[in-house]
């Protein structure tokens, strides 16, 4: 049975969520008994070095959507004439640094 951790793949920086593995890992996970359930986190720990404690929890956070709340627009750093002299550089003579 092809498991497609990351002993039968090679893990690299693409591999997927922060598992190690890719998203199959962790829904094969995710949908084992018990005893496949040690197994699957032992040759995940051996893989990666992890602790049984931070691959169980990266495999369970692999399948929770992220909720990505857009940010607040940002208030301008810099006034309209600033930004007047900003947008046509060649208009505004600066004639004395204060």
């Amino acid at each position: 049975m092809s498991t497609g951790l990351a002993s039968e793949e090679p893990v690299g920086p693409d591999d997927g969520p922060a598992t190690g593995g890719d998203q199959t890992s962790a829904t094969q996970y995710d949908r084992a008994d018990k005893a496949e359930k040690g197994r699957i986190l032992d040759e995940l720990c051996g893989t990666t070095g992890w602790h049984r404690k931070h691959a169980r929890r990266a495999l369970t956070e692999a399948l929770t959507p992220k909720i990505v709340r857009p940010r607040a627009p940002q208030p301008p750093w810099y006034g309209p004439e600033v930004a007047a002299a900003l947008a046509f550089p060649g208009r505004c003579r600066v004639t004395r640094w204060v």
